[in-house]
């Protein structure tokens, strides 16, 4: 599901720009922010996975994309829809972090290659799909429907992995979250984007360097208090 909006909403973008009355810039990180937020986000929350539970982070994760979904389909403007999309990075990111290693927690030795290959499988017919199936959803029922397709699908996948899905992972012992490497993890993802950006035209340049600048701070807070946050969500006492 995380990587047919990676394809299905290219398709649909032409139409979404139309009617949102939004910009080509719009356009770039209505794309670009979702795959941003999946890059800086990956590793973080996978090792915030190891610490707390890849199968708890896993349905959060559902129940995330599943919300930012439903906030992208009730986007008024661009602007809004960019954000709503990096709210929908950050449910794939925690997708995309955990379901691999769920595979390899689950299946014996013997089997593992069969089941990591069923889930490439699947990362990668999701993605293939996603240019059919967004020019049939567009073309019958309004670009929203892109985004709405994602809700039961979400609401399915969230309600069965908490009701199927065991954490039979071990969590290590005595380890703590690694602010600093987090950090440099981020920045540099974050300031090759905006060197790359330097290279391009002023506008676009613009467009990179503001999100540049906001999501610097942004993220620092999360790196800085995302363990707290998310240790809160998944171990309420």
């Amino acid at each position: 599901m995380a990587n047919l909006d990676l394809t299905i909403v290219v398709i649909g973008l032409p139409t979404i720009l139309q009617q949102l009355h939004a910009t080509i810039y719009h356009g770039i990180w209505i794309i670009t922010g979702y795959t941003l937020m999946m890059t800086i986000l990956l590793v973080l929350l996978g090792r915030l996975a190891d610490l707390y539970g890849r199968v708890r982070l896993y349905n959060l994760g559902f129940a995330i994309f599943t919300v930012g979904s439903l906030f992208c389909a009730l986007s008024r403007n661009g602007a809004e829809l960019i954000a709503f999309r990096f709210l929908q990075g950050a449910g794939a990111a925690l997708l995309y972090a955990n379901s691999g290693a769920i595979i390899n927690d689950a299946f014996p030795a013997d089997e593992l290659g069969m089941g990591l290959g069923i889930n490439v499988m699947a990362v990668n017919l999701g993605a293939i799909a996603g240019y059919t199936l967004g020019g049939v959803m567009i073309t019958y029922f309004g670009w929203r429907s892109i985004f709405l397709l994602n809700i039961p699908i979400g609401v399915f996948g969230t309600i069965w992995g908490y009701l199927n899905l065991k954490e039979i992972s071990r969590k290590p012992v005595g380890q703590k979250f690694d602010f600093t490497g987090a950090q440099f993890t981020y920045a540099a993802i974050n300031n090759g984007i905006a060197t790359f950006g330097s290279a391009a035209s002023d506008a676009v340049f613009g467009s990179v360097v503001g999100l540049h600048q906001v999501t610097n701070s942004w993220a620092i807070d999360i790196v800085k208090n995302g363990q707290d946050t998310i240790g809160a969500i998944i171990n309420p006492k």
